[in-house]
């Protein structure tokens, strides 16, 4: 039995395996190999509840994080993946109301949204509007809302203000890049690898744009403006956040709403065809296990041995990965510099904290803005359940500009991997 699986059947009762449906598992922590396309049994619907037929899901850089186990609250497996989904009413559960059957929605999941059915509480379940795709509806959800809650609750950004937005070729990035366009005379400036700058020009997102791996970005930033600039949005982490504080002038913002410098490079070598076949942590290269780990006085094979188990088994603390890159905060220099700093989770917004209302007002904001035409989802990609490990690769490659999706009723690019595990 998975996490967030039951067994009920869907509303075609005459459906071939009616109990069954195909389910994005993740069977331990660890590199791609651990990534499964399994059967499993329908959720069940509860009180409150809605039964999504989903069409489309998101993947989001925390799923890639959650398969390395590098995050707090680490989740127990065998369960499936994802956040987000887009999909038709199928169901609801005693007391569901507003949500009639063969409705378009989309909804917030914690874990469960990568299969062909999951529920959803109605406090996190919205009525898509009309003329709204599924792709554009799941590649939409998790990105816009935080972009928006971080850009218009938390540093309240104006016109005439410059923000720095670090992956600036991902979902979120390019989600805010469109929210802060709808104001006046905001000058963007963008991080992103060398190879996403063209597309991102092309797109007219960002003023300026730099490679933050090639190039030293905070001279280049200070250059164009001395002073630095009003807000940074930081999802990398890591060594960034010392540079974004020290970039953000007077009565400005650093917000962290990611920390991407936490994952392991645990992919195949280049050639390697297939994914799942001797994937291992690599030591040293990059992300957490750059040059300060030698400090805790393990070797490389010890390092590679251990990296099939989740971080939190193997180093002394599940933020260990954070403070050793990061610099330690002094209230009173943020004080004296009249600088602000911040962070944001949308998920334990949502899951943890209940703020269920606010994010319902945001939705209904984005929803008006999208019927608009003032905001258009970028989706990098569109994947086949069979093919997600592909998907989490480009991801993790820093491929990707804007959202990659996996839609259900798509078929894989290659044939030899359609079929999922019993």
């Amino acid at each position: 039995m998975y996490n967030s699986a039951g067994a009920q059947p869907p509303h075609d009762q005459n459906a071939p395996d009616a109990k069954e449906m195909r389910s994005v598992v993740l069977t331990g922590f660890g590199n791609l190999s651990k990534i499964k396309v399994y059967k499993s049994p329908y959720p069940i619907v509860g009180p409150g509840e809605v039964l999504i037929r989903v069409q489309a899901c998101g993947i989001n850089f925390q799923d890639l994080l959650v398969r390395q186990g590098v995050v707090d609250n680490l989740p127990n497996t065998p369960l499936i993946l994802g956040y987000e989904a887009a999909g038709y009413v199928e169901a609801l559960g005693e007391g569901a109301e507003g949500f009639p059957v063969g409705a378009p929605v989309i909804a917030f999941t914690r874990y469960g949204s990568m299969a062909e059915y999951v529920v959803a509480p109605t406090s996190r379940c919205y009525r898509m509007p009309q003329g709204m795709s599924f792709e554009d509806g799941a590649a939409l959800l998790l990105n816009y809302v935080t972009a928006y809650l971080i850009l218009f609750h938390v540093v309240s950004i104006k016109k005439d203000k410059i923000a720095l937005i670090h992956s600036a070729g991902g979902g979120v990035g390019c989600a805010a890049a469109q929210l802060c366009n709808l104001l006046d005379n905001v000058t963007l400036i963008g991080t992103a690898s060398k190879c996403k700058h063209e597309q991102l020009r092309k797109m007219g997102l960002y003023t300026y744009l730099f490679d933050r791996y090639q190039q030293e970005y905070i001279d280049e930033v200070k250059q164009l403006s001395p002073y630095g600039v009003d807000v940074v949005l930081d999802s990398v982490a890591g060594e960034n956040v010392a540079k974004g504080i020290n970039l953000v002038k007077p009565m400005g913002h650093y917000v962290l709403y990611g920390s991407s410098s936490s994952l392991l490079n645990d992919l195949p070598p280049p050639g390697t065809s297939n994914l799942a076949d001797g994937v291992g942590a690599k030591a040293g290269g990059g992300g957490i296990l750059g040059s300060t780990f030698s400090g805790f006085g393990m070797t490389k094979q010890q390092i590679t041995s251990a990296a099939g188990a989740p971080l939190s088994k193997w180093l002394p603390t599940q933020k260990v990965n954070q403070w050793w890159q990061v610099e330690k905060v002094n209230p009173i220099k943020l004080f004296e510099d009249n600088r602000s700093i911040g962070g944001f989770n949308l998920i334990n917004l949502l899951f943890d904290q209940g703020q269920h209302d606010l994010v319902q007002e945001v939705v209904r904001e984005l929803f008006r803005l999208y019927k608009e035409n003032k905001i258009k989802p970028v989706i990098d990609s569109t994947w086949a359940m069979e093919e997600v490990c592909e998907a989490m690769q480009r991801m993790q490659e820093h491929k990707n500009v804007g959202k990659l999706l996996i839609v259900t009723s798509q078929l894989p690019r290659n044939t030899h991997n359609n079929n999922p595990q019993q």
